[in-house]
């Protein structure tokens, strides 16, 4: 009995070092990358309920941590930072909301990882991926990611890398109840430049602001702007 707990105590031992050299690799590779565009799909599931939601678009993501999450099914609908502040657009209910100095949320400066625009070591504990891990995703490289500091919504990550390219291929994040988020990345690709107007946003005439704050939400209707200034609010091609 105790020769086997010695055994299975190396073999873990063993197993988180490997998931930790796959993680200093993993971000050599994504510091080398700078502007990255990809096609996304996320799906939520719902332990509980036994439910689940998926969603696809196309991710664009600055080497400065500029970035847009634009859903195109089955609802669109736009996620962008420009690097100071975050908006959440959805056109269907004519409904922005505006997340102020976004870049301080510590969510966020965690969940920079997905693209590489964190350090792993400042952020996270690496160890082996479980059994059923590794087990579902036998073709990959994999690790979890725990972090250091207490997240609400993230309690782990299993991280799923395609060992000819070493980039992320799947995250799956889970909360501390077992809910999920999947994020599945295809057609990743490196640019040289992306213009600037990917990364801005002009909260269209009508719309209703919600403007998230430390301490509550504040609802507003965007005003009508002069002239001069109106802009046609235009998703990416």
């Amino acid at each position: 009995m105790i020769f086997g707990f010695i055994i299975l105590t190396f073999l873990t031992v063993d197993a988180d070092k490997e998931a930790q050299q796959t993680a200093e690799k993993l971000q050599k590779t994504y510091q080398k990358l700078g502007n990255v565009q990809s096609e996304f799909s996320q799906t939520y599931i719902d332990t509980l309920r036994g439910s689940q939601r998926v969603e696809s678009g196309e991710l664009w993501v600055h080497k400065d941590g500029r970035l847009r999450w634009s859903y195109k099914n089955p609802t669109e609908k736009d996620f962008i930072f420009d690097g100071k502040s975050a908006f959440f657009y959805e056109p269907e209910n004519r409904q922005v909301t505006i997340f102020d100095k976004f870049q301080e949320d510590d969510l966020w400066k965690t969940m920079q990882f997905l693209w590489g625009k964190t350090s792993w070591k400042e952020r996270f504990n690496v160890e082996a991926c479980p059994k059923i891990c590794r087990e579902q995703f036998v073709n990959y490289k994999t690790l979890t990611l725990i972090p250091k500091k207490v997240l609400g919504s993230l309690d782990h990550a299993w991280i799923i890398i395609d060992p000819k390219t070493h980039r992320i291929s799947q995250a799956l994040l889970f909360d501390a109840l077992e809910n999920k988020n999947i994020y599945e990345f295809k057609n990743i690709r490196t640019v040289a430049t992306f213009k600037n107007t990917i990364f801005q946003f002009v909260i269209p005439e009508g719309t209703s602001i919600l403007r998230a704050t430390a301490n509550d939400n504040e609802e507003t209707t965007a005003k009508p702007p002069a002239p001069e200034n109106i802009k046609i609010f235009k998703r990416p091609e």
